[in-house]
């Protein structure tokens, strides 16, 4: 992306199943090991997934990839994420966090990949999973974040609601502090899409937000009506939505007191155990208020049935104006559930025929002791502190440039050795040539050296230039029979030679002879006449 995934993968394949990302598959070149889904909802799927060199549990949330993404949201990603430091992401140092109105790739599921991509890579908060990778593969995006342990409050409350006051306060003031956070931010972020399915309780007790796909900002759209005409906004159908979110009252100034609305439904059905039916919200807010006495949850606090009562109000004007103000007064209530509490829990030790453990008492002591909680076999129960998270992210940071380095290096040895192989193959090429040349400069000389039998063969009569042309069996044979006879006459003329020698040897001895003879016979003479004498 960026770098890092210059070239997304677009396309119309629909969403992959369980069946289609099977349990025991890697994914990203071997980084992640799958192993299981965590579950799905009607634009994506969260698996389980294991870091290959770190075994640190991680969920993956799979996402279909209709459009690339555009470039300046992979240059600020990849420099969040893969280098840049975690810390610039707070508002609270004078940074500014904004969601520019071009952060749209003209995709649904694109644009809602990255929106949350973003945010979460931008936002530095206990409750909101931190974003460690993401990238591209087989025509889908895939977000790398924190595994949490536990199930979504939807799911509790559906098992253990109603709670005790005191323990339902406890999450809404856990999700006050979230969306304080969040609204604190500059631009305010609105969450837009509160509700149970998107928070996840773990087994310490501690919320959780998930689910920034449909979060925007103040800035994004100044007039929702305009921006849901133009199709980059849509009315939410949730029961949890505040009536300005719903096209059927109309669309006023959609603002961060939507998210208070939402809170606070949330903290009806948690302390009531359902929500309201039979009336629409707003007619159920204004009948309530219709009477000041009327109280809106019996079984518990006055002060805790009126906050729930403000924060729902259908108008914003009349509810919390910040979830500072909201928080304060959740405190309050908590404090008079707490004394409450300790009341009951003396006169049920006071009286014998009350001293078995309530319903609500019951529920409470159920998620005090993590029962049916419990997170899966050899991954911690718990969620990670910002410090925890910060050195993850480092780790997984080192882990991917020390794998990026190796295969640079591998890269660079391959081509390496590709350039000793092409080397060695020019070697032998210019070996070959210089052979190759050799040959021919011999055949040059020997081309030149043959000149003057080429004259000679010029000169020749024609019965022997004939005999060169003759075919090469019938030349042998007759060369070997002209050999055969140059080899007899040269023997011949060898052995008349030596009988020449032999005579003319012969003769040279006669004559010594006869000169001999002739030589002696005078002095024979010369010796007798004087002997007469």
């Amino acid at each position: 992306m960026g770098g890092y995934l210059a070239m997304p993968v677009t396309g119309k394949t629909q969403i992959k199943t369980a069946l289609d990302v099977v349990t025991g598959n890697t994914l990203h070149d071997g980084e992640y090991l799958l192993q299981g889904r965590l579950g799905n909802g009607g634009q994506s799927n969260i698996f389980l997934a294991t870091h290959t060199q770190l075994s640190i549990p991680l969920a993956l949330k799979q996402v279909r990839a209709d459009q690339p993404l555009p470039e300046h949201v992979v240059a600020e990603l990849d420099y969040i994420l893969h280098g840049g430091d975690i810390t610039r992401r707070s508002t609270f140092n004078g940074d500014t966090l904004q969601l520019p109105s071009d952060t749209i790739s003209g995709g649904t599921y694109t644009d809602h990949f990255l929106r949350e991509a973003l945010l979460l890579a931008r936002l530095y908060h206990t409750a909101i999973p931190t974003l460690y990778d993401y990238f591209a593969e087989d025509g889908d995006w895939y977000l790398v974040t924190d595994y949490i342990p536990g199930r979504s409050l939807a799911a509790y409350l559906q098992q253990y609601a109603p709670l005790p006051p005191q323990e339902a306060l406890n999450y809404a003031l856990q999700l006050c502090d979230l969306l304080d956070y969040l609204h604190r931010q500059r631009p305010p972020i609105i969450f837009w899409d509160l509700r149970p399915e998107q928070m996840m309780l773990t087994p310490d007790g501690t919320i959780m937000l998930t689910g920034f796909g449909l979060a925007r900002t103040l800035k994004d759209y100044p007039d929702p009506s305009q921006a849901i005409a133009a199709g980059q906004l849509s009315a939410t159908s949730s029961p949890y939505a505040a009536p300005e979110q719903k096209d059927e009252y109309g669309f006023s100034s959609i603002d961060t007191r939507a998210d208070l609305y939402s809170l606070g439904l949330i903290l009806y059905e948690m302390v009531s155990g359902a929500l309201p039916s039979g009336k629409t919200l707003p007619e159920l807010s204004l009948a309530s208020l219709s009477s000041s006495n009327t109280v809106l949850l019996p079984a518990v606090s006055r002060m805790l049935s009126s906050l729930v009562k403000l924060a729902i109000q259908p108008e914003p004007v009349d509810r919390f104006q910040s979830a500072q103000t909201f928080s304060l007064a959740l405190e309050r209530a908590y404090r008079i559930e707490e004394r409450r509490a300790y009341q009951q829990q003396l006169i049920d030790h006071a009286l014998p025929e009350k001293r078995s453990t309530t319903r609500a008492q019951a529920n409470y002591e159920l998620h005090t002791h993590n029962d049916g909680m419990a997170g899966l076999p050899g991954i911690p129960p718990h969620t990670l502190n910002l410090e925890q998270r910060r050195l993850t992210r480092e780790a997984l940071h080192s882990n991917r440039h020390e794998r990026l380095q190796q295969e640079q290096l591998e890269n660079q040895l391959a081509s390496f050795d590709e350039n000793l192989t092409r080397r060695s193959n020019m070697s032998q090429s210019l070996y070959a040539l210089e052979v190759q040349q050799s040959h021919t400069q011999r055949l040059l000389q020997s081309l030149h050296l043959l000149k003057p039998l080429r004259s000679l063969y010029a000169k020749c009569p024609g019965h022997l230039q004939a005999l060169f042309r003759q075919p090469k069996r019938v030349r042998q044979h007759k060369m070997f029979k002209m050999r055969r006879f140059i080899q007899t006459s040269f023997f011949l003329a060898l052995l008349l030679f030596l009988v020449l020698v032999s005579l003319l040897t012969y003769v040279r001895i006669l004559q010594y002879n006869n000169n001999h003879t002739q030589q002696s016979q005078p002095t024979n003479n010369v010796n007798s006449s004087v002997t007469i004498q």
